[in-house]
């Protein structure tokens, strides 16, 4: 078996609750990759574990959305040149896909939708203790991927969860029309607003506005 290196994984100091490594070549102090891990801290138990806190209201609020987010991923296109890392426009999707988002009590997080592309996309992973979510699909048989790091952040007027550049990779020889597919990857942006969920006994209107006559201009 040949080695791919050796992982070395230690406390960075001043950051309690996060270990970070390096990946080096075998006696060599070149820096292959790099890695970071955050502690998990948050418990929906009844009494707290020693150390753990509640997921906070800001994320997960009971009364209003109950952890339920609507997100969207969308390749991002360079302002005036139409192109996403060097490829063209009509080499990638146009449109938006979209799926919903959770976020339990004990701080895991979840997403299950489509990409623009057609294909499924589903993960799961824990919110860290700075409300980072670090996402990691495999897509098209392992072949291709979506990764990035998902922020979120209630002080965004309607945007409770943002990424500005995932990277998704997507294989070549797929089907039509995108069978060129984008092996080295494009930029996805990512955007989750919560999903309001309103009492019993509230009025529709107070919760999503007045409702439009049928006929009404769109």
């Amino acid at each position: 078996m040949t080695a791919l290196g050796e992982l070395v994984l230690r406390m960075r100091g001043g950051v309690p609750g996060k270990l970070v490594g390096e990946l080096t070549a075998p006696g060599e102090s070149t820096v292959m990759a790099r890695l970071a891990a955050e502690k998990h801290i948050y418990s929906a138990a009844t009494v707290l574990p020693e150390g753990m806190r509640r997921v906070p209201e800001s994320v997960f609020n009971r009364a209003y959305e109950n952890g339920r987010y609507t997100a969207f991923l969308e390749a991002v296109v360079d302002e005036g040149a139409e192109i996403n890392r060097g490829i063209a426009q009509s080499a990638f999707p146009q449109g938006a896909g979209s799926g919903l988002m959770t976020v339990s009590e004990a701080g895991v997080v979840r997403l299950v939708g489509r990409l623009a592309d057609g294909a499924t996309i589903s993960h799961a992973n824990r919110l860290s203790p700075t409300l980072g979510w670090p996402v990691y699909a495999a897509l098209y048989g392992d072949r291709g991927f979506v990764t990035g790091r998902v922020q979120f952040d209630a002080a965004q007027a309607g945007i409770d969860a943002v990424c500005d550049a995932m990277e998704w990779v997507r294989p070549a020889g797929r089907t039509p029309p995108y069978r060129a597919g984008w092996p080295d990857g494009i930029a996805l942006g990512f955007a989750a607003s919560k999903d309001a969920v309103p009492a019993s006994s509230a009025n529709p209107s107070s919760v999503f506005g007045p409702r439009l006559p049928v006929n009404a201009a769109q």
